[in-house]
């Protein structure tokens, strides 16, 4: 799976769990475990991101 496709797939699972934790909210229910996901959904994307701006800053270094 490449870059672009699995970071799709990250927003369109965090769009799906924040569907699910407003609608616990409003309910009253506990949504302790969709937020943990979306946390670590959170982290993974935005590590994915700062992976892309460093590389691309490391291989413009290298290629000068």
């Amino acid at each position: 799976m490449s870059r672009q496709q699995s970071q799709k797939y990250i927003r369109l699972e965090l769009a799906h769990l924040n569907n699910i934790i407003d609608r616990k909210i409003i309910k009253g229910e506990s949504y302790r475990k969709e937020s943990l996901r979306h946390k670590i959904l959170t982290k993974r994307l935005q590590s994915m991101n700062n992976d892309s701006v460093w590389g691309s800053f490391f291989r413009l270094l290298v290629s000068k």
